[in-house]
């Protein structure tokens, strides 16, 4: 009886068990591939350092505990975009062996880029927390905004103000064997702690050696020193130009692998006539950002940049030419295509998954 006894005890115990979440993977399972609330995101509780989750779930936001995750501390309500309100649990004396419940509100001030929580209610608790991811929920939300909504059938609204959608982390590769690699500055302006890739499954640190704004360009380096790397096109394709683009729209959400899309150069000139720019009709979508466009032979004919959100086929990629100009500036070796034949399908996907990362921020 007494052995009946512990082994159900024990049962009981392990069941309010909930093993304990890291960042990254509360980013992953609950915040990336989509626009964020403002509640939403990873924040710190200036009084214990603790690492706080809230996450949209249906109709309600939920509050998780990343640095003690053994008692799920209730559901949230929105009010207004920094008012929330809902039931919670309190701890007395910080004490995790004895939660209390009750109504609490969640007051946030400041922009939207660096915001300050504030948490009270009954019993007694008023805590303070930082956001810490994203940092900068503005620049974060950027790569999710449409620029402009689709007008009404037969609207002759002016789009001039359109602006291409950008923003967030997307997708990068490699520039030579030495472990140097391209994306747009845009991916990688907004973080603010370490720049992480994923090559052959495996999560590797880069850093940035050089980027330039106006570009939308940034080399990083990494320890990597690649099988296979893009060579640059001694052009950066004419209009009908065979296009594949590689990369990873929405992240890991859809899946790990890499995606593709193809088309054709559609204008040798970006948005507003930007010459450093050219126009394609392959798909991107968030997350393609900082990816390789190539042409039939596999080089590269530019940097996946941007698109209008809401418009079909109105994607733009840097020119290889302003990607050369950048890295002969930083002193970054790159190779050049001397011939052009076209690559059989096999060995240009093998070239491109070879060179194609993922990107993101811890």
């Amino acid at each position: 009886m007494r052995k009946i006894f512990f082994t159900s005890l024990l049962l009981i115990l392990f069941s309010n068990i909930t093993f304990a979440m890291s960042q990254q993977e509360a980013v992953n399972k609950h915040l990336s591939g989509r626009k964020l609330d403002t509640l939403e995101g990873i924040w710190s509780i200036t009084q214990t350092n603790q690492l706080i989750l809230y996450f949209k779930s249906g109709n309600t936001y939920q509050f998780y505990d990343l640095s003690y995750p053994r008692y799920d501390p209730g559901v949230f309500q929105k009010s207004t975009d920094s008012y929330y309100y809902g039931t919670g649990a309190a701890f007395n004396n910080h004490s995790f062996t004895n939660p209390k419940f009750g109504h609490q509100t969640i007051s946030i001030n400041g922009n939207y880029g660096s915001k300050v929580l504030t948490i009270a209610g009954q019993p007694p608790i008023n805590w303070t927390m930082r956001r810490i991811w994203p940092e900068k929920l503005d620049a974060y939300n950027s790569q999710f905004e449409s620029i402009a909504s689709k007008p009404p059938a037969g609207s002759t609204k002016d789009r001039s103000s359109e602006k291409p959608k950008r923003g967030g982390s997307g997708s990068a590769f490699f520039i030579n064997n030495k472990g140097n690699i391209i994306t747009n500055n845009h991916v990688v302006e907004v973080c603010s702690g370490n720049i992480k890739i994923i090559h052959n499954k495996k999560e590797i640190t880069a850093s940035i050696i050089a980027k330039d704004e106006k570009l939308d360009l940034a080399v990083l380096s990494s320890n990597i020193k690649p099988q296979q790397f893009i060579k640059l096109s001694k052009k950066s394709g004419e209009k009908l130009d065979k296009v594949v683009t590689a990369g990873y729209p929405l992240g890991y959400k859809i899946s790990d692998e890499l995606k593709f899309t193809s088309g054709i150069v559609s204008a040798t000139k970006g948005w507003k006539d930007n010459i450093n720019e050219f126009q394609i009709d392959a798909a991107l979508n968030p997350g393609n950002s900082g990816g390789p466009v190539v042409n039939d032979a596999g080089n590269l004919f530019g940097v996946a940049v941007a698109g209008l959100a809401d418009r079909q086929n109105l994607n733009f990629a840097i020119k290889s030419k302003a990607v050369k100009d950048f890295l002969d500036v930083n002193k970054v070796s790159y190779s050049t295509a001397t011939v052009e034949f076209d690559m059989d399908n096999k060995k240009r996907l093998k070239l491109l998954e070879d060179s194609t990362v993922f990107i993101y921020c811890n």
